[in-house]
């Protein structure tokens, strides 16, 4: 009987740990704003900030985690970064100010760092060489379950024993879930499992054939590693200044907090196919497509909030954030593959999360502070309309070039995209 690819369970610890980082931080977190401000009488752009002090901080400590993947054992980053990030819900439970909150999220955002974000798609390419879009999603997919999962648990969590003892909850959960795949399953690349990776080609003589791609330092003397670098600002912006606000907003309009975690269990359902979508669209037809499809898709979306005033609206909603929200965990690492390759993938793609970042940090208080102050947010899903299709443009001039950065020679040669 044939022996199954070790690889395929690395990618089920990967499904973790994206289901327990994006899938409460960003996917399910916001459910925590209106309580908490309810309660300790903070208004939404100042809570919101929590979620771009952790941006911030996720920004700086993919950094510390590209540069620590090249001298420490993985299994040890994720750990330790997911009792970090553990640990910091845990005590979100107790804080009672913004300086408080504030701080727990600094450390929320390292944690973060080392189990979302760069390692993942780092592990991906590593032991993945062929169908690396269809691997990059289904990995990524693990945000969408964990979205589904724990939106609606949260929900009844802060209804039966208010948002205090929720965190708690969820601390426990994340260490029981994350704790043995961190440990026991995953690994950086398939060579610490006497593997190759699965689809790598070797030469005549059966070496290794040497990884297509440029350093950091000559990327960034190409105008597409900049142009790549505001795709992912733009791409942070814009789904941190939807997700974190759209269940407000649904309240806002006069509808249940029942029914805003309900949508966005729908989101969650539909970004695993929708994801699963973008990874066959990118390997199938090319970065060109995959960038209108993504950018389309979030047009779209923002077009259904402005119109969103019932459970059909709010549905409708639902579904079409679920397909555009692979723009930040799908589309972005595999545009900056497309057109860097995988040579020095870990320091360029760190560096193009610090830009996505950035933006996330921004996005959730930019919408928070348009609401306090014009009463709605109509304003702000008009602003955001605006950014997408500046958003489209620049990354159509980042990934539609006829010539990208070559590999042998570092020097620019003919495009891979389909």
């Amino acid at each position: 009987m044939k022996k199954i690819y070790y690889g395929w369970f690395v990618l089920g610890g990967l499904f973790v740990l994206m289901m327990v980082s994006i899938g409460i931080t960003v996917n399910s977190f916001s459910l925590f704003y209106k309580p908490v401000v309810t309660a300790l009488g903070f208004t939404y752009g100042e809570f919101s900030l929590t979620s771009s002090v952790a941006a911030l901080c996720a920004m700086f400590g993919c950094i510390i985690v590209a540069k620590l993947m090249q001298k420490v054992d993985l299994r040890v980053i994720v750990t330790v970064s997911t009792v970090i990030y553990a640990i910091s819900i845990l005590l979100d439970g107790f804080a009672r100010t913004l300086t408080q909150f504030y701080i727990l999220a600094a450390f929320t955002g390292f944690g973060y760092a080392g189990i979302g974000g760069v390692a993942v798609s780092q592990v991906v390419t590593n032991w993945f060489k062929e169908k690396q879009g269809l691997a990059m999603a289904v990995a990524m997919a693990g945000s969408g379950v964990g979205g589904l999962i724990f939106s609606p648990l949260i929900n009844t969590l802060i209804l039966a024993f208010g948002w205090q003892i929720t965190f708690f909850i969820l601390a426990a959960i994340i260490l029981v879930i994350t704790l043995p795949f961190s440990i026991f399953v995953i690994r950086l690349s398939p060579e610490q499992k006497g593997l190759k990776a699965f689809g790598e080609k070797r030469d005549d003589q059966g070496l290794k054939v040497e990884e297509d791609g440029v350093t950091l330092s000559l990327a960034a003397k190409n105008g597409r590693f900049w142009a790549l670098c505001l795709t992912n600002f733009i791409a942070g912006l814009l789904v941190m200044g939807v997700q974190m606000h759209a269940p407000v907003f649904i309240q806002t309009v006069g509808l249940s907090s029942s029914l805003a975690a309900a949508v966005m269990a729908v989101s969650s359902v539909v970004l695993i196919p929708g994801k699963l979508l973008h990874g066959y669209i990118h390997d199938k037809f090319g970065a060109k497509v995959s960038t209108f499809y993504i950018f389309g898709a979030f047009f779209i979306t923002l077009v259904s909030l402005i119109i969103l005033r019932d459970l059909a609206t709010s549905m409708l909603y639902g579904v079409l954030f679920g397909l555009s929200g692979a723009i930040t965990t799908v589309a972005l690492p595999l545009w900056t593959v497309t057109v860097f390759g995988k040579k020095d993938y870990a320091m360029i793609f760190s560096i193009m999360s610090m830009a996505m970042t950035l933006g996330a940090a921004i996005g959730s208080p930019l919408a928070g502070f348009i609401y306090d102050s014009a009463k709605s947010y109509i304003p702000a899903w008009v602003l955001l309309i605006a950014i997408t299709v500046v958003g489209l443009i620049i990354t159509l001039i980042a990934v539609g070039s006829k010539k990208v950065v070559s590999a042998s020679n570092q020097q620019v040669g003919s495009s891979t995209d389909n």
